[in-house]
């Protein structure tokens, strides 16, 4: 997004409680994996805020990347996990996303309605919580929220992210919203190896998986 001037948002982290992990995260020489959006404006938008900021990354643009059905995704994270061993996995959504305005339609898109299907679940999940209010702009931010959320749990739900977990003690995996109005960078989710997640998600390896 680019505004009168041409020049878009400097990248401002939102929460004051974020800002050192965040800062820290951005400015450091840390291995992580990063996946955002296909929409252009995003890609130049991170690629600034990431590739400029970071000595060593991998960056993979896609839509929708917390699917687990996704099996061009999870090559990628597993060529990122356990060939690269980066240290941090990030999932970055952002407000006025043009693929999740159309997840919370009724059109037919073709093909993309396997990318926006995963979109209309959470709606789904949500649906009480967003349809208590009547602004549409609030609505369509709060999803793009809860997808981001939503898809770090889908990755920690993932074998890969599992296996690396028990195997190395990482990746640390975050949840990130970045506003293209504002330049506002905002964590919604982190979560360190480990972490708790549902049991019936969780996969039992064995002793051999963290030699």
């Amino acid at each position: 997004y680019r505004g009168a001037t041409g020049v878009a948002p400097p990248l401002i982290v939102h929460d004051e409680s974020h800002r050192l992990s965040l800062g820290g995260l951005l400015s450091s020489r840390a291995r992580l994996r990063f996946t955002g959006c296909l929409q252009f404006a995003i890609n130049e938008i991170c690629r600034s805020m990431i590739l400029q900021r970071t000595a060593s990354s991998v960056l993979t643009l896609c839509l929708s990347p917390g699917d687990k059905r996704n099996l061009n995704l999870l090559s990628v994270l597993q060529y990122a996990v356990e060939a690269l061993q980066v240290k941090h996995v990030i999932v970055c959504g952002h407000h006025k996303c043009g693929g999740v305005a159309n997840a919370m339609l009724n059109q037919d898109f073709g093909l993309l309605n396997k990318w926006l299907r995963h979109i209309k679940d959470v709606y789904r999940a949500y649906q009480r919580e967003l349809d208590s209010t009547d602004d549409h702009a609030a609505r369509w931010d709060r999803l793009v929220e809860l997808n981001v959320a939503e898809q770090v749990q889908n990755l920690a739900q993932t074998s890969i992210i599992q296996r690396a977990w028990q195997k190395r003690g990482g990746p640390t995996l975050h949840g990130w919203v970045y506003d293209l109005r504002t330049g506002h960078l905002k964590e919604l989710s982190h979560m360190e190896p480990g972490a708790r997640i549902d049991d019936i998600y969780r996969f039992n390896f064995g002793p051999d998986a963290g030699a």
